[in-house]
């Protein structure tokens, strides 16, 4: 369940509304995001509703919480809206199979139908056209909120700031301007406006407080504002009312607790408008994302324009010149530049003709070009990168939770304090000074309203959140992914480097350089055999025969199958066809296989039943920036390994090409056996971080045993799924040791500010209690500058953060 929260104005509010949601039966898993004000949960139908969900949770902590999506466990179907005339019902029975209707509303003369499809069974243009009868129309989808919904709260919360220092400023001048002596009249009119300040600025605070006090019996910073804002404000009004009373026992002082709620406020501005900033690059990437295309029928030649939401795979598209790339596909016709810059941060256009992929986001440069779609936008690259900048936002380290608990202490532990330093303060008046009673006790009173308010847990709360969604942010400008906060940490201190070979320190692109075939009436066969596989070697030995051979068709076998590790298998009548490495089909002694194994190239062999009735001897190029990548991971203090399922004489040449000693370059490695030789290396150094970098399916196991995983997203959707990082590899193309040194760089400075921003939070809450608290008795913090704690601890914070925006590193 999504749920969108107003009303988050303050860091530690999302412990908060955690906390009350937890409350709840079945509810679990809960993240709550102050960057984007969403909260995250899962629940059991039928003991929990969304809707009371929703409700409780606003009830509990004040926020406003509403319902924005609901999906099952594991469920993929996608949505769209369709406006009909009919309010009958009538239309559900002419839905297509695979599509029904979430919900149904009437709004004015037509029923607004929000309805949930298969994109495996039934396509959005079907969905659409089954309701033609009943008028209907496509309704685009609601965009999601949260930009406009930040924009809306940091206006209040400026509003509020702005009036709180218009109604604040008369009050300081009252109070610490030398005016003519008319103490009565000041006084009135202090009281006026610390009275509006105290309703307009600080009715939020007092509301939260009690909500947390008596719904949630829980004491946070909130209650420590209200009770020393609230104490200050009640002794002065009473002071004044004294005065009045011509029975005066003290001055008031009513521009402390007006200015603490100015400034208080301020700090929250400051900490809403940080938060704002760092999650700019998600607004960025969605704001990518075409909201309509032009479509070309391929059957009349005609191009009309469609709404994103209705394009279906394989549809045609037109991309003009200066014109944004709508989704992921391949260039059909024409011939253009296209800018990659906004999702590689490479800044050299690339030349993409007939064949070339093309993907969402870039920019159409200089001609106009046809693509076929490969993925609609819902599942583009572009959401993708949206899913994972969100996912960082989301994740958690296992320091964060260290401050969540400091920061939900700190909050019992001042009003524990204040109450010490209340009673030391009038034992110092009274005993040491020799103060009346009531001198004293005014005297303590200010020392405890300044412990009370200048601590800050939001400096605690962010110090680790606000590093890792920016830097985060600063990786994917330069095209490289963290899909977690534990990535950004620990990837920069790696110690052992394991490298897949193919299409990881090699192009991948494998060309056929040899072969040996017994009857060439088997050819036919092989074709039928390779033409559905994935692996880049099928691939190229597909590709190979389909252009040598003109006129080969492949036949069509039965019981088709694709061994991870090992090759393909199938039927053809009643031979069982295989071919993959020879190892594997036993057959690698066989004297042709020895020779070509000899010259280091890669092997596909190919059985009839127990016969070999082909070999194929395949080599790649090395990548350029291979060599540069494993350097730079040296240079690091990394060992580097080399594992790889292809023959040990072509693992060895590869080594020895990159300078890599043999001993660290292993061959014939089953995903099992990746897996097994990344354990190893795990037990071997216990406390060393182990890197796996891969981009096959034969690397899932590896890339998820591995502390960091990093795959090229060139690779399979299995590998892209068990990785900790992704390296965005467009056209197989990617600089690795670039990628490989933004992912070093950006994850070491990460830690380094994480380290300073903790420890600027820790000194200042000290520092300031202790000045507050009046230890260092000629120079302290007065209660009515003591609001300023949340713009002082919290400033600094964000600017160690945001320092990494023009660092890079």
């Amino acid at each position: 369940l999504l749920l969108s929260v107003r009303g988050m104005d303050c860091p530690s509010c999302a412990s908060k509304l955690t906390r009350a949601l937890l409350t709840l039966p079945s509810i679990s898993d809960v993240k709550v995001n102050m960057f984007t004000n969403t909260a995250t949960l899962r629940y059991t139908e039928g003991l929990a509703f969304p809707p009371d969900i929703a409700r409780r949770a606003t009830t509990l902590t004040g926020f406003t919480c509403a319902v924005l999506e609901e999906q099952a466990r594991g469920e993929r179907n996608r949505t769209m809206r369709i406006a009909v005339s009919s309010d009958d019902g009538s239309w559900e029975k002419g839905l297509p199979s695979g599509a029904s209707v979430r919900r149904a509303t009437r709004e004015r003369t037509q029923t607004i139908l929000e309805l949930e499809y298969d994109a495996d069974v039934v396509q959005p243009r079907a969905v659409l056209a089954s309701l033609s009868p009943w008028g209907g129309t496509f309704l685009p989808s609601p965009k999601p909120t949260a930009s406009a919904q930040a924009a809306k709260e940091l206006h209040t919360l400026l509003l509020r700031t702005a009036v709180s220092a218009a109604l604040c400023i008369p009050v300081l001048v009252l109070a610490w301007a030398p005016l003519p002596a008319h103490p009565r009249a000041y006084g009135g009119c202090s009281l006026a406006l610390t009275t509006l300040i105290q309703v307009y600025a600080g009715a939020p605070i007092y509301s939260s407080a009690l909500r947390a006090l008596f719904l949630q019996r829980l004491l946070d910073m909130d209650a420590l504002v209200a009770l020393s804002s609230g104490t200050a404000y009640a002794f002065s009004v009473a002071a004044y009312a004294a005065q009045l009373a011509d029975a005066p026992f003290s001055t008031s002082f009513f521009e402390t607790p007006a200015l603490l709620l100015t400034l208080v406020t301020l700090g929250r501005l400051i900490s809403a408008l940080a938060r704002r900033r760092a999650t700019a690059a998600l607004d960025g990437v969605r704001g990518l994302q075409a909201e309509s295309v032009e479509f070309v029928d391929v059957r009349t030649g005609t191009v009309v324009v469609l709404a994103a939401e209705l394009v279906h795979r394989k549809d045609v598209l037109r991309v003009g010149a200066g014109c944004v790339v709508p989704t992921d596909g391949v260039v059909t016709s024409g011939a253009s530049f296209v800018d990659e810059a906004s999702i590689t941060g490479e800044s050299a256009p690339v030349e993409k003709g007939v064949g070339a992929r093309l993907t969402a986001g870039t920019l159409n440069v200089s001609a106009v070009l046809d693509m076929r779609v490969e993925r609609v936008p819902a599942d583009n690259t572009i959401a993708d990168i949206g899913r994972l900048v969100a996912q960082v936002q989301d994740s958690r380290l296992r320091v964060q939770d260290l401050a969540d608990r400091v920061a939900g202490w700190l909050a019992p532990f001042i009003l524990v304090a204040a109450a010490v330093v209340f009673a030391v303060w009038v034992a110092v008046g009274v005993c040491v000074r020799g103060e009346g009673a009531r001198v004293a006790g005014i005297a303590a009173l200010r020392y405890a309203i300044a412990v009370l308010v200048v601590s800050c847990p939001c400096a605690l709360v962010l110090c680790v959140p606000m590093v890792v969604v920016i830097s985060a942010a600063v990786a994917a400008k330069e095209g490289v992914l963290f899909k977690s906060a534990t990535a950004v940490q620990h990837v920069g201190g790696a110690e052992i480097a394991v490298f897949d070979k193919t299409g990881t320190l090699t192009t991948g692109k494998l060309t056929v350089v040899e072969s040996h075939i017994e009857d060439d009436a088997s050819l036919s066969v092989i074709l039928g055999l390779v033409s559905g596989s994935q692996h880049p070697v099928a691939q190229a030995l597909a590709k190979h025969l389909a252009s040598n051979l003109a006129g080969t068709e492949a036949v069509i076998l039965s019981d088709w199958k694709s061994i991870p590790g090992q090759g393909i298998e199938a039927r053809h009548g009643n031979v069982r066809v295989r071919g993959g490495s020879p190892s594997w089909l036993g057959n690698e002694d066989h004297p042709t296989l020895r020779a070509m194994r000899e010259r280091a190239l890669t092997l596909f062999a190919v059985t009839a039943g127990h016969h070999l009735v082909a070999a194929f001897g395949l080599s790649d190029t090395v990548r350029p920036s291979a060599r540069d990548a494993i350097t730079l991971l040296r240079r690091q203090g990394c060992d580097v390994y080399i594992v790889s399922g292809d023959t040990q004489p072509s693992v060895d040449a590869l080594a020895s090409a990159l300078d890599v000693s043999r001993d660290h370059a292993i061959g014939g490695c089953l995903p099992d056996g990746k897996l097994e030789r990344v354990r190893r290396l795990q037990g071997q150094r216990k406390d060393a971080t182990v890197l796996f970098i891969g981009d096959g399916t034969n690397d899932c196991l590896a890339l998820a045993q591995a502390d960091v995983g990093v795959s090229l997203s060139s690779g399979t959707d299995v590998a892209l799924s068990a990785a900790d990082v992704v390296v965005l590899d467009l056209d197989g193309g990617a600089d690795l040791a670039r990628a490989l040194r933004v992912v070093s760089d950006v994850s070491r400075g990460a830690v380094r500010r994480i380290k300073a921003n903790f420890a600027w939070a820790v000194v200042y809450n000290v520092l300031a209690v202790l000045l507050a608290a009046g230890v260092f008795v000629h120079v302290r913090i007065a209660p009515e500058y003591a609001g300023l704690g949340e713009v002082v601890s919290v400033v600094p914070v964000v600017l160690i953060a945001w320092s990494m925006w023009v660092l890079r590193k």
